[in-house]
């Protein structure tokens, strides 16, 4: 049952780069392969991006959308393959992408030199797993869920009320231990993962932030609805992580308005 349901989850694409691409960085395990990875650094980061992709794509696929919104976040961008998608070794497993990030994170800190207070983890769609997995395990300064899933199971059976055995990918009983500020954004149209997943995980996050995009759908988020997107990141990026000597965020988006009264705040604050 388990090798069936992992085959019909993980959909890995043909390779859309190769080993010759000089930015590709192979990355080794423990468990003896390497993963692909691309670091993109700005002159000027604030912050680093760990990006985790979603499923039935690569890093060559997602590279593209990102590389020059980056400039306008002003953050480096490590994104990486899981186990047997793009150039990446190994088989797709949930416990393989759990050791993926695991093993892209050290080498982040290790070898890129990265400063580990200064790490936000992203993922998107099948990518959040792997991404909370991580902000339990290891030091991040914040989170950004990109249509997150609640678990595999809920995909389809949207009205789960509890996890089954068997399930994968159980963003849905781990949210509510994340303690750094969390983002999520959401179409309003996503035909794959429903909005009403993510409003009920939202719910049990201690300081989440939320930006439901109004007609978008699971994969245009990143790119007709891209400004929208960006707009949310950046009031995340400037007005939430940075905090003040009690830990709050500097700015006054934290209660649900911009510093402009007449500006409507990109994001929405759900109390806790």
């Amino acid at each position: 049952m388990g090798n069936i349901l992992t085959s019909a989850v993980f959909l890995p694409p043909k390779a859309t780069y190769n080993s010759t691409d000089p930015h590709v960085h192979m990355l080794p395990t423990k468990e003896g392969y390497t993963l692909a990875a691309y670091f993109i650094k700005h002159r000027d980061a604030r912050y680093t991006i760990l990006y985790s992709h979603g499923n039935a794509e690569d890093i060559g696929h997602v590279l593209p959308l990102l590389v020059d919104r980056i400039s306008k976040w002003q953050v480096n961008l490590l994104m990486y393959d899981y186990s047997g998608y793009g150039l990446s070794g190994g088989k797709p497993s949930e416990e393989n992408l759990y050791k993926n990030i695991e093993a892209v994170y050290d080498h982040m800190i290790s070898r890129f030199g990265v400063d580990p207070n200064k790490v936000i983890v992203y993922g998107r769609s099948i990518g959040s797993g792997p991404t909370v997995h991580l902000a339990l395990r290891r030091p991040v300064l914040g989170v950004i869920l990109q249509s997150p899933i609640a678990s595999v199971y809920r995909v389809r059976m949207r009205r789960l009320p509890c996890s089954l055995p068997g399930d994968m990918f159980r963003n849905a009983d781990k949210v509510e231990l994340l303690e750094v500020p969390t983002l999520i954004l959401h179409g309003t149209k996503d035909e794959i993962v429903p909005l009403e997943s993510s409003q009920r995980m939202a719910r049990k996050i201690s300081e989440v932030y939320c930006q439901w995009i109004e007609g978008a759908s699971h994969n245009d988020i990143d790119t007709t609805y891209a400004d929208q997107a960006d707009e949310a990141i950046l009031e995340y990026l400037d007005k939430v992580l940075p905090r003040d000597q009690y830990g709050r965020p500097r700015t006054a988006v934290w209660s649900g308005h911009s510093d402009d009264d007449d500006e409507e705040p990109a994001i929405t604050v759900i109390y806790r």
